[in-house]
């Protein structure tokens, strides 16, 4: 639950041109989705967390998609608001795969392929292809309950599909794969999204299968753009102790504000509410 629904939420790129694009919305409700599959799974309803679980796997992939160099601006506002279907698969994998890094992750351990793998299992479930998905044999029990044998199936499934996301996401950030010093150098107020701190970072890695990992080490240390980002952080001042308490006052008044914001309009939807009585 950390690194899928917190650390992974923070590796898509905040920059201008990347949240002008996609935002925030397919990881964000991809974040919700992974607490449901876990809820689901906790409960023993298996069939409905591999449900979630699928939403996940898929959202993410989406915002991947969406933030390609190959994606023309304005194609994820349609998608956002309603108007443009969600991609099929094939072709959201086709576009992913026609950039350089995907292009060669899927020449050197098939990465592609083990894309459909996941989903393709996942899909299964969800479209009921047949007996080996019922819920019977899902449950193992013709009733919801919680087993440990089903539940660690759904978490080797949930694991494969965080490890999918985590080396997707790092073959479109690389520089994630760098643990840094943000709370050292920003205190309270880091970059939006786009940078994981060290415990992060490692905890992420754990997830990426191992024999993959050299490969996306070796593309960290080629991009340009993550060896620049990496430089501006690392060549920061630390935040002095004087600005971390300021920006904790400014934090505490902000709380402070949101929480008066908020009885206020609830005063005023009671006496709203008492007004039509």
């Amino acid at each position: 639950m950390l690194v899928g629904y917190q650390i992974l939420f923070e590796t898509p790129p905040s920059d201008l041109e990347s949240v002008l694009k996609v935002g925030f919305h397919p990881f964000s409700e991809a974040t919700t989705d992974i607490c449901y599959a876990v809820f689901h799974a906790v409960s023993g309803s298996y069939k409905s967390a591999y449900h979630h679980l699928r939403s996940f796997f898929e959202l993410y992939l989406i915002g991947n998609f969406f933030l390609s160099p190959n994606s023309p601006r304005g194609e994820a506002l349609e998608w956002l608001v309603g108007e443009k279907d969600t991609p099929f698969m094939s072709r959201l994998l086709d576009r992913l795969f026609k950039e350089p890094n995907f292009a060669a992750a899927d020449r050197l351990f098939g990465f592609k392929k083990e894309i459909s793998k996941v989903y393709g299992r996942l899909s299964s479930i969800v479209h009921n292809k047949g007996i080996p998905v019922a819920h019977q044999a899902l449950n193992l029990s013709n009733y919801p309950r919680f087993n440990i044998n089903a539940f660690k199936g759904f978490l080797d499934e949930l694991h494969d599909a965080i490890g999918i996301e985590a080396a997707a996401m790092a073959l479109r950030s690389p520089i994630i794969l760098y643990g840094l010093p943000m709370m050292q150098k920003f205190g309270l107020n880091p970059p939006l999204c786009g940078f994981l701190e060290e415990w992060e970072s490692t905890l992420l890695r754990e997830f990426i299968r191992p024999d993959w990992l050299p490969f996306l080490d070796e593309i960290a240390v080629n991009d340009v753009r993550a060896q620049a980002e990496r430089e501006f952080v690392l060549s920061r001042d630390d935040i002095s102790s004087e600005e971390y308490e300021q920006q904790c006052r400014e934090f505490e008044e902000s709380t402070r504000e949101m929480k008066k914001n908020a009885e206020t309009s609830e005063l005023l939807d009671l006496l709203n509410k008492n007004n039509k009585d």
